[in-house]
């Protein structure tokens, strides 16, 4: 399994922006078959963070994620709302529950 961690910062006052663009495009990924997680967390002491936690299947899985449209649309969103560029760890899973 693939897992990535990616850490948002947003600008001041595009909080609802950001939000609204990924749970949109949350509704569509999931019907992606090899998706198995995809959840927004909002930091608790500074409403401006985010981390984006994203499970696929497996590299085919993720490969076909990073190709839709609709993915391609909420890296747009994040152009006007991100007051700096993402950090994104990739990890394997190895243990969990």
């Amino acid at each position: 399994m693939i897992v990535l961690s990616v850490m948002l910062k947003v600008k001041q006052g595009k909080e609802k922006v950001l939000e609204d663009g990924v749970t949109a495009m949350i509704r569509k990924v999931h019907l992606e078959k090899g998706t198995i997680a995809y959840t927004l967390h909002r930091h608790q002491n500074d409403p401006t963070r985010y981390m984006l936690y994203e499970k696929y299947k497996d590299k085919a899985a993720f490969d076909h994620h990073m190709a839709t449209d609709y993915l391609q649309t909420l890296l747009r969103c994040f152009d006007e709302t991100l007051e700096a560029e993402p950090v994104i760890e990739m990890f394997e899973e190895v243990a969990s529950i």
